[in-house]
């Protein structure tokens, strides 16, 4: 699986052409998964959607190798920017199709504005040209046109050809203005609430994934849960999946008992159904409180919506509604899960072995006996290079994070062990 994914993320890497070397088959199941990630503002197209994919992707890396700041949101909004230049453009021709192509010098002068971009300057080409007849007939013609209602077309008939002109110049000024200040007003707003609610989607996620778990049991799901509720705890955690917990790597927010639980399950072992309560429990209040802080985020960002004339669903942030809310938290049937059979024991322990040595931590048992060796030792100095080619990067405060000499000699024996195992059961 490890293969293919690498597979998969060097021909998102590569852009369409990277696609298009590998199949289409690949091409549009990848394009099926980006979907997934598509607001409901946007209708995107297979191109777009691999795109989407590939942001979402590189913005789940962790490590020295990740993103300063999240790529989706960033991708999202320069597919708005597109669509709003083509919306533009769309008006540009609705205005070309009115004008008659009959060969004329003045039909093509402002066909040639249109096409040029000057809609302002073809209207007032059109204004002065008294294609629609008289000079007061053409602009009210033009008002209707630009979208003016009836009342406003009986009350420019007062006027008289300056006064409507006038009148025209100012209302295209003032709706580009609106327009142009409407766009960048929710921009702003876009990019602010997507900082102050940074980390909430992905507790979201990780909180599905330990509901899904712990209602649904199996050896692969313990791993799973415990997984996802160290994420769910530190977003900011850089452990990843059947990767041995350390204190660099989980965080400064994941417990020693979580850590060592979820080591102990890569190894084979198997959470009691108390235990996946106990966890889906605590894991509900977690969620819980990020949700209470998303909640009131929203609020605030709907006001500040209205008070600057736009709708928070439509203009600001479509689809903010959360997937799990305090009702579904409420409804959670613990006693259901504490009383919950599971049916699949542990894995074999020859499987267990080999995916140890197989994995990353088969990979950082080798990293480090070969710095004990190079340093004499797991001396200070061993330990900074240890960590620095596991990729734990550095902290919040910019200060590297550092694997503890407990911790690499942890990894040491569980791998040694393993090895051993493996040579036992295949003797055997």
């Amino acid at each position: 699986m490890k293969k293919l994914l690498d597979r998969i993320g060097g021909a998102l890497e590569k852009g369409v052409g990277g696609l298009e070397n590998v199949g289409s088959g690949i091409g549009s199941i990848l394009a099926q998964m980006g979907g997934a990630y598509a607001p409901g503002d946007l209708d995107l197209n297979d191109r777009q959607k691999r795109g989407l994919l590939s942001a979402n992707i590189s913005d789940r890396i962790y490590g020295p190798g990740a993103n300063a700041t999240p790529q989706a949101p960033q991708f999202l909004n320069d597919i708005r920017v597109d669509n709003e230049r083509t919306r533009r453009m769309q008006e540009e021709q609705a205005l070309l199709g009115r004008i008659p192509d009959d060969g004329s010098l003045t039909s093509s002068m402002l066909r040639s504005q249109v096409a040029a971009g000057d809609v302002t300057g073809a209207y007032e080409s059109m204004y002065n040209s008294g294609l629609e007849g008289s000079r007061k007939t053409s602009l009210i013609e033009a008002a209707r046109i630009g979208g003016a209602d009836e009342a406003t077309l009986a009350m420019l008939q007062g006027f008289d050809s300056n006064g409507i002109e006038q009148y025209l110049e100012d209302e295209r000024t003032n709706r580009t203005t609106r327009r142009d200040g409407d766009f960048t007003k929710s921009n702003t707003l876009r990019t602010q609430f997507v900082a102050a609610s940074k980390g909430f989607s992905e507790r979201a996620d990780k909180f599905s994934q330990i509901r899904t778990a712990a209602t649904d049991p199996s050896a692969a799901g313990d791993i799973a849960m415990i997984f996802a509720y160290m994420k769910l705890l530190d977003p900011n955690s850089v452990v990843r999946e059947s990767e041995y917990a350390t204190a660099a790597n989980a965080g400064p927010l994941v417990d020693a008992r979580t850590r060592g639980l979820y080591n102990q399950l890569i190894q084979g072992t198997r959470l009691l159904p108390a235990q996946r309560a106990d966890f889906m429990k605590v894991a509900a209040g977690t969620y819980g409180n990020a949700l209470d802080e998303y909640e009131e985020s929203r609020t605030r960002f709907n006001t500040l919506a209205v008070n600057s004339d736009l709708d928070f669903d439509l203009d600001v942030y479509p689809n903010s509604a959360p997937g799990i809310t305090i009702e579904d938290l409420d409804s959670i049937d613990y006693d259901s899960i504490r009383n919950t059979v599971t049916s699949q024991g542990p894995i074999s322990p020859l499987v267990t072995s080999q995916n140890i040595v197989n994995g990353p931590n088969g990979q950082y048992a080798a990293i480090i006996q070969a710095a004990s060796e190079e340093f004499g030792g797991l001396s200070d100095e061993a330990l900074t290079a240890v960590s620095a080619r596991m990729g734990y990067g550095t902290d919040s405060n910019g200060n590297p994070i550092k694997i503890s000499a407990t911790d690499a000699e942890a990894i040491l024996n569980m791998v040694n062990q393993a090895y051993d195992r493996i040579d036992t059961l295949t003797a055997q």
